[in-house]
Formats: C-alpha cells, sequence, structure tokens
C-alpha cells in the first residue's frame, strides 16, 4: 500500500498493489469486498497483462458487469470492481490462470479524518469478504508520504525524509492485522479551514471548509448475533454494550428472538447479566431479530438498529422479507457490524441504499466504536463549487473528485438517471 496525505487539504491517496495466486490445477475467480474509508471512492484501477500494466474504464454498475461477463467468457483478463454499499466495493478477478497469478492495483481517493485542528487520521480499507487465503507469513508493505510529520505505532517501522524534504514512513503489518491499524496514521496539520483545488481552467474551484463534528448518540436497537461464531469475541461484544449509553432493546438472535430491555440502569444491569451467562452456538437466525428490530426501531423517533454478528454464509428465513421495510423512506439506519471476514448473504439481499452503513470490528479499536457509529456518513468538512478563496491551502485533483462522488449520490438519492449525472 504506497500514497501519500495532505493534512491541510484533508485528503490523501493510496494505492494497494495485490497480487492473487492461484496453486490449483483449474482456472479461478478471485472475489473479494473491500472496505473503504469514508468518504472514499476508487479513481483508479490496473491490471497488468502479459507483463504490462493497463489502465481499467469506468461506467455503471449493470454495463461494466455485463462488459465483464462477455470477457469472462472469452476467458480473456478482466478484473472488475463494483460498488457493494456506502463505502464498499466488490472486486473481481477470472481467470486466475492455474498455478499462475493476477496482478492488480487499485487507487483510493478519500477524505482525511480530523483528530483535531492539528492533526489529521489517514485511514487504510481492508478486506471484510475474500473467496481466498492470505497466508500467515504474507505482510502489508506500507509506504506513506506527506509534508507534515507521520506517525504510525506498528513495528518494523522506519522514518526519514525525502530528497523533497517530505515525511515519509514504511512499515510492514501482517496481513491479518491490517483493520487493527486502519485508524492508526496520523498526520501533523497547520491550522487551516479553508482549502481548494481547481480541476482545469474553464472550471470553478472547488472549496473545502472544515468543521467540527461533535458525535451525536442516536437512540439505538442491537441486533446480537448467538451464533457459535461470536464465542470467542462474546465477552468484548457484552463489554461495548456495557459502554453504551443510548440503547434502548437488544434483540438476541438465539434458537429464538429474544428482547432485553436496556432503557432503564435496572433493566440495563439484569439485561447484562443475563447476555453474559448466555453461551453462542450454532448457526442462528438473525433475520427473524433484525425484522422484530426494524419493528421497534421504526417507532422511535430518529432511532437506528446497530447490527453485530460473525460471518452470515446462510439466511435461514427468507431475507427478502426484509428488502419492503428497509426500503421504506422512513426506515431506520442500519448499521453493519461483522466481527469476522466473511460472506454475508443477509446484506447482500438488501438493496445499494443510503441508510445501510458499516462499521466494521474485524481488529482492535473498539473504544471509539460508537463515536464512529454516531458520525457515520459525516465528513469534516463541506464541499461545494464557488469563488477562489481570498486565502487557504490548495490541495490535489483527489479534493475534486471527491467533490463529484458526493454530487453524484446526492443527485442518485434526488432521483436522478446514471446517465445525467456522468457528466460531472
Amino acid at each position: 500500500i504506497d500514497g501519500w496525505a495532505d493534512g491541510e487539504g484533508m485528503v490523501g491517496y493510496l494505492e494497494w498493489t495485490m497480487v492473487v495466486q492461484n496453486h490449483s490445477s483449474w482456472n479461478r475467480e478471485a472475489v473479494s469486498t473491500i472496505q473503504l474509508p469514508k468518504g472514499a471512492t476508487v479513481s483508479r484501477l490496473t491490471l497488468w497483462v502479459n507483463g504490462e500494466e493497463r489502465e481499467a474504464a469506468f461506467s455503471a454498475k449493470a454495463k461494466v458487469t455485463e462488459a465483464y461477463q462477455r470477457v469472462v467468457r472469452r476467458k480473456r483478463d478482466p478484473v472488475l470492481i463494483t460498488t457493494e454499499g456506502l463505502d464498499r466495493i466488490q472486486v473481481r478477478c477470472f481467470p486466475v490462470m492455474r498455478s499462475g497469478n493476477m496482478r492488480f492495483r487499485i487507487g483510493i481517493s478519500m477524505p482525511l479524518e480530523l483528530e483535531s485542528s492539528t492533526e489529521a487520521i489517514l485511514p487504510l480499507p481492508f478486506f471484510v469478504d475474500r473467496n481466498f487465503d492470505i497466508p500467515s507469513r504474507t505482510r502489508h508493505h506500507i509506504w506513506i508520504e506527506s509534508r507534515g510529520d507521520l506517525k504510525f505505532p506498528g513495528k518494523n517501522v522506519s522514518f526519514d525524509l525525502t530528497s523533497e524534504g517530505k515525511h515519509r514512513f514504511q512499515g510492514w503489518v501482517r496481513g491479518a492485522n491490517l483493520p487493527s491499524f486502519a485508524n492508526t496514521i496520523r498526520v501533523s496539520r497547520k491550522d487551516i479551514s479553508t482549502f481548494w483545488n481547481t480541476w482545469d481552467e474553464s472550471a470553478l474551484p472547488v472549496v473545502g471548509n472544515l468543521q467540527y463534528l461533535e458525535p451525536k448518540h442516536k437512540p439505538t436497537v442491537v441486533v446480537l448475533d448467538g451464533s457459535w461464531g461470536m464465542k470467542s469475541r462474546w465477552d468484548d461484544v457484552i463489554d461495548l454494550l456495557g459502554r453504551a449509553t443510548n440503547i434502548k432493546t437488544i434483540f438476541l438472535a438465539g434458537k429464538e428472538v429474544e428482547a432485553f430491555e436496556f432503557d432503564t440502569p435496572n433493566d440495563r444491569d439484569r439485561s447484562i447479566k443475563s447476555l453474559q451467562r448466555y453461551k453462542p452456538d450454532g448457526g442462528r437466525d438473525n433475520v427473524a431479530a433484525l425484522r422484530d428490530a426494524w419493528s421497534t426501531a421504526i417507532g422511535i423517533d430518529g432511532g437506528q438498529i446497530v447490527w453485530i454478528h460473525a460471518q452470515q454464509p446462510y439466511a435461514l428465513s427468507a431475507g427478502a422479507t426484509l428488502h419492503r421495510p428497509f426500503n421504506r423512506s422512513d426506515a431506520p439506519d442500519l448499521i453493519d457490524v461483522p466481527l469476522q471476514v466473511g460472506p454475508n448473504v443477509v446484506l447482500d439481499g438488501l438493496p445499494l441504499l443510503s441508510n445501510i452503513h458499516s462499521v466494521p470490528l474485524l481488529g482492535q479499536g473498539d473504544a471509539t466504536f460508537w463515536d464512529r457509529v454516531a458520525l457515520i456518513g459525516k465528513l469534516p468538512f463541506e464541499l461545494e463549487q464557488g469563488p477562489l478563496p481570498e486565502s487557504g491551502h490548495e490541495t490535489s485533483k483527489h479534493l475534486t473528485r471527491l467533490w463529484a462522488v458526493q454530487k453524484i449520490h446526492r443527485g442518485l438519492a434526488d432521483g436522478m438517471d446514471w446517465d445525467d449525472l456522468v457528466p460531472i
């Protein structure tokens, strides 16, 4: 993972280069789902064909999927990236030749997260699902540059200055540990509140104005997976629930769906003790618990649902019954919280809606979990086109890319067609 961060401009760019190897005796398709940093977008995709790096084309999801399937039938070398909800992408590669490999690179433009007026965070992407293994010996090589000072807590890290006087660090992170380091790269910044970029001379500047966000915790209904896959993280999850002050009800997906009230201190104490005694076991029907949670949350002003779960390889009841409730204009937000890398057929069966979000808890860092939930969908700046500011910091064109993505999302939410938004 190579990249840079502009602390004053609150923007960064990463390129994640991957090599997928196929040790089997037949051609295979490699499929993965990647969690992007909040507000990020894929702005580049390249694939090595016969040793030559080639750029990908961008189009609507249906069109590129059709093109991918057409090329797959001809057994060529396609790689496809499509959206899998807000801040998630699916990456598909075929064919990864038997006893061969496929190499590709994903470029990601992203906003930084504001830690304080003089420090920002450069977040990292990571896998939330994949149909291939990452060997224990595999390590991610991370190389980041910035005009500001950099901090990174990993081991085997070296810091130095480039010939241009930029700060740089190189580090190694074991493959499975990447989520634990996703929010740990700190970038120092000057206390500048306005930043801008002009794409070309014919375009108005895109201007960003920094805003300091305070987490506002919504009343929450929790769906808690009671399956065997939760066993290793159960105590941690109960501690996480015990620290929350905004939970109204917890629906436990056990042999039957069981409700635990959290609305008063006495209810809370009784519910925590009961959940501590519970032993996760077997496979559990989370769809029924999600339906009950929806029925409760819809009656709470500003309510949301937080779904904490292990892998969901099967839907034990019809996941399609969730489609209509969560597609309503007044539907509560659903925050998906996977604890493990793996499939989620329940979420895959729901449409790509703006009220469905993801805050994975695959590694360390649960101390900030509830604040991250409270700030879902919120960025530390507003981007608008307008006149050139009298003062501020000129940053990269990646800021304009982020503005375009935000404008497209707003247009789609307002019912505009994709073809009308492409000229942006």
